[in-house]
């Protein structure tokens, strides 16, 4: 023990100060940061977010949030809209999405291939959500 993968949350690093210092009291603090690995799924989340909402990440996400009501999906359709292909693409998803037979056309669709042997039944349409 002496190493963890944690999110960039900052009071995480209270929590392993507090245990390094119970279990390594002898430790510098430079030695107590690099114990702090980050979480690798956190991390791509991250650049996934900064690919797609580009520069004004947290402006898009504040104005998302203020969608979360299901009376307010055209406006929230109509932010990604505003995002061009990637926004376009989001809002075809979930469409396809919102209905059971929609996604049981679309796995329909999937199936057919052009090529021998490549099979894409696996794959499903997910929905965006949060890592915390």
């Amino acid at each position: 023990m002496g190493y963890f993968v944690i999110d960039n949350a900052s009071n995480n690093n209270t929590a392993i100060y507090t245990v390094l210092y119970h279990f390594y009291s002898f430790i510098s603090n430079n030695e107590k940061i690099a114990r702090r690995l980050r979480c690798l799924r956190y991390v791509i989340n991250l650049a996934a977010k900064a690919f797609l909402y580009r520069i004004d990440i947290d402006i898009f996400e504040k104005e998302l949030g203020n969608t979360k009501e299901v009376l307010d999906l055209n406006k929230k359709l109509n932010i990604w809209y505003k995002r061009g292909p990637i926004g376009k693409f989001y809002n075809v998803i979930v469409f396809i999405y919102r209905t059971s037979q929609r996604r049981k056309s679309f796995g329909k669709i999937k199936s057919l291939t052009f090529e021998k042997g490549a099979n894409f039944d696996y794959l499903n349409l997910v929905t965006d959500n949060t890592i915390r």
